[in-house]
């Protein structure tokens, strides 16, 4: 029992030179392999032995650095296409329980289209500047994609918001506020209804990115896509139960993808 005793904390001195990660996820795995393949009454390792665990042990310390190092010279961390992709998805998947307060189909089209254009930007940008800058620059890229969508004909070439832009999306905001105290739900797809609607599921859609891509906080990143479907509960809007457990089945489809992908990239790092 001492030398087998003995050996065990010779092995265990030898795997501090391994990763604290790598110890904690494979070092008692690890040890109990040595100590299986040791010789019968063996009381420390060969010295072989412990230059090759040495070795294996600083070495996988130094790739780790080095690739720490390469991260952070390259713009922090690379641009995670998957994640991005989930979180978009995430978003237009829990839009859809916004479909008892409107007739038609313009508003989900055209959040579709927020989703995508906040997407892009946060791709884009993630690389090069810091989360607060990144969230601000998918907040001027989703007014940009308003102010074309809803005030196209007063903007510069039908993009550049210009004065006579923005006092006509202040227009359509006030119209809305009029109109949905007027309308029971559904409503009709009034312009100011609709501009309204699909900011506020491009709001969701830059609190998702940021929160999940960004941040890697893709439990917290739950919380905008769940105001989504709170949204109805604070109207009158009463969908039927097959509605309802669509809808329900679609935002957990969308919220759990995004775990995933987000699991599947930490794995990677």
């Amino acid at each position: 029992m001492t030398g087998g005793a003995d050996l065990e904390r010779a092995y265990r001195r030898l795997l501090v030179c391994y990763p604290s990660r790598f110890r904690d996820e494979h070092g008692e795995e690890f040890l109990g392999v040595l100590l299986a393949s040791a010789r019968d009454g063996q009381h420390r390792p060969a010295l072989l032995e412990c230059a090759d665990l040495v070795r294996n042990g600083l070495g996988m310390r130094l790739r780790r650095r080095g690739h720490h190092q390469h991260a952070r010279r390259s713009g922090s961390e690379p641009v995670n296409t998957r994640l991005t992709v989930a979180a978009a998805v995430a978003t237009v998947l829990a839009s859809i329980a916004l479909y008892p307060l409107m007739n038609g189909g313009m508003w989900f089209w055209g959040g579709v289209g927020a989703v995508i254009v906040v997407a892009v930007v946060g791709a884009t940008t993630r690389r090069a500047i810091p989360a607060i800058l990144c969230f601000l620059a998918a907040i001027a890229g989703l007014f940009l994609y308003l102010n074309a969508a809803f005030a196209g004909r007063q903007s510069w070439v039908g993009l550049v918001p210009t004065g006579a832009s923005v006092r006509h999306l202040q227009l359509l905001i006030r119209q809305a506020m009029a109109e949905t105290s007027k309308y029971a739900p559904p409503v009709p797809p009034r312009p100011g209804i609709v501009l309204l609607t699909v900011a506020g599921i491009g709001l969701v859609a830059v609190l998702t990115d940021v929160l999940a891509v960004r941040l890697h906080r893709s439990a917290i990143a739950g919380l905008p896509l769940l105001v989504l479907f709170c949204v109805p509960l604070t109207t009158d809007a009463r969908p039927g139960p097959v509605g309802v457990t669509l809808v329900f089945c679609a935002g957990m489809v969308g919220y759990l993808g995004l775990l995933s992908a987000d699991g599947r990239h930490r794995l990677r790092l």
